[in-house]
């Protein structure tokens, strides 16, 4: 999809349709010409066109600049913020693809209060990710045309600007875009394996990025234990994808992003019901997550450095899976009991979190889909965090809260440390009753957190996929998490 800006409708004449964003207080049509706005105002009558929120309304008045114009709802002025802007223009996008409109105008001189450069940019992002598709049929003669281009409409003086965060939009909803088609793609071709390949391949001829699959071969020369122990069952070989972007200045700590990268889930001998097993391709989010956050962050050339640590295996059933109860010999050397081979994710992610170790990073924040249980504590619509340094936790809150992927709060008690407690090993790898089970995931990383480096834990499991009512999310893969991270990475000062 191309964006391009004009300074008229009736100059640039670049679109068969006009989007237009209207509150629901107050229907401010001052940018179009007499005789579309009384045309408007009377329609508007019979259609009952309110402004709500995602209330979109395709017309078709008599005018020369274009065949359609989109009305779309922003809700109630004073309730206003980017995202409803980013939903509002997924829900018009998705209109305009519907009528098979490719090519439109959309209206920015309308926006009151001065020129926010969140607007041309969740405009992007929402009709990018809203109209996102992902199949494997073999007839297509059902999908309809791909949207061509949008023209932003805006002053002179702010052209430039405009270009820029238009700019900026494509390569954010582009990155989500690469990690919804990670997660979508079957599990038989994303494999570990070629999970490493693709990042090659897709981060190869960035500046400043550097990408380094570390086989099995290495992992057993470094001894990394909870990885191994979690591939036993595979036939696939595991893989370490190490992702670093040097942004920032030489000598500067990076941030490290890790993300869980479970690419088929089968619980292992504790294996799950028939009824989730389709879905367990997407085990591996968090892994696609860091991945497309950092082609996002070296694309946008953010001033930051950033290391990426994805450990990428199959949890499978075999002959030689590792058992319930046998005792696993991690990276940093600390011995789990495995209690629950199910439990699995937190197993490599300990060994990521040990190895980052190496890179003297600054801060360090995980993504994975770690429990099932928080989507029964806080439901789809946020994800959970788990941090026990103040600083970071209210970065990454308050990050989430920017760019509307917001996090919810759940705590570490000192309590919980107990439940962990193994009889004949350092540690268990999940507790026999299924109290706090979320928090006593973050308990289990906290033992392998690098010293004096503040961590966070954002368990994306209930907003990785299966996500409904948001229009430019699907139930599929969302790559809830990408724009979060790249934010982070923006703001980090």
């Amino acid at each position: 999809m191309e964006f391009k800006v004009g300074t008229s409708i009736k100059k640039d004449k670049t679109g068969e349709a006009l989007l237009y964003f209207i509150f629901e207080d107050e229907h401010d049509l001052s940018q179009l010409d007499e005789e579309t706005k009384n045309y408007i105002g009377n329609v508007t009558k019979y259609i009952n066109l309110k402004g709500k929120l995602n209330e979109v309304k395709l017309l078709f008045p008599m005018n020369k600049n274009f065949k359609a114009i989109c009305l779309a709802g922003l809700g109630k002025k004073n309730d206003y913020k980017p995202d409803n802007l980013r939903q509002s223009a997924a829900s018009a996008a998705k209109l305009l693809k519907e009528h098979e409109i490719t090519k439109f105008s959309v209206m920015l001189k309308n926006f009151p209060e001065g020129f926010d450069d969140t607007i041309p940019q969740s405009i992007v992002e929402g009709s990018i990710l809203g109209t996102y598709i992902f199949t494997k049929k073999t007839d297509l003669s059902s999908l309809k045309k791909p949207l061509e281009s949008m023209t932003g409409v805006t002053e002179k003086r702010l052209v430039k600007k405009v270009i820029k965060d238009f700019d900026k939009g494509k390569i954010v909803a582009d990155a989500v875009c690469f990690a919804r088609d990670l997660a979508n793609i079957p599990a038989e071709e994303m494999t570990p394996v070629r999970f490493g390949e693709v990042a090659i391949e897709r981060l190869k001829n960035l500046d400043n990025v550097s990408v380094e699959v570390l086989d099995k071969k290495k992992l057993m020369e470094l001894e990394m234990g909870g990885l191994l122990a979690v591939n036993k069952g595979s036939f696939v070989p595991p893989v370490f994808v190490v992702v670093k972007y040097n942004g920032g200045k030489q000598n500067e700590k990076p941030l490290a992003f890790i993300g869980k990268g479970i690419t088929f889930d089968s619980g292992g001998i504790d294996l799950k019901s028939w009824r989730e097993l389709h879905e367990m391709k997407f085990d591996m989010c968090g892994a696609a997550d860091v991945l497309a956050a950092i082609d996002g962050i070296a694309k946008l050339k953010i001033k930051r450095n950033i290391v990426g640590l994805i450990p990428l295996t199959e949890n499978m059933i075999a002959g030689d899976a590792q058992k319930a109860g046998d005792i696993i010999k991690m990276y940093n050397k600390k011995t789990v009991e495995y209690i629950n081979t199910d439990a699995e994710g937190r197993i490599l992610l300990a060994d990521a979190f040990s190895y980052s170790a190496n890179f003297n990073p600054k801060a360090l924040v995980s993504l994975s889909t770690l429990t099932g249980s928080c989507k029964i504590a806080i439901g789809t619509y946020c994800a959970a965090i788990l941090c026990p340094d103040e600083d970071l936790k209210n970065r990454v809150i308050k990050t989430g809260k920017k760019v509307e992927e917001l996090c919810w709060e759940l705590p570490l008690m000192p309590q919980f440390d107990k439940m962990l407690e193994s009889r004949i090993a350092d540690i268990a790898n999940i507790p026999l009753v299924n109290d706090a089970m979320t928090s006593i995931g973050g308990v289990f990383l906290k033992n392998f957190a690098p010293n004096n480096v503040p961590w966070a834990h954002v368990d994306i499991c209930a907003t990785a996929n299966g996500v409904k009512n948001i229009p430019y999310i699907q139930e599929d893969a969302s790559g809830w998490g990408v724009r979060l991270l790249i934010k982070l990475s923006d703001d980090w000062v």
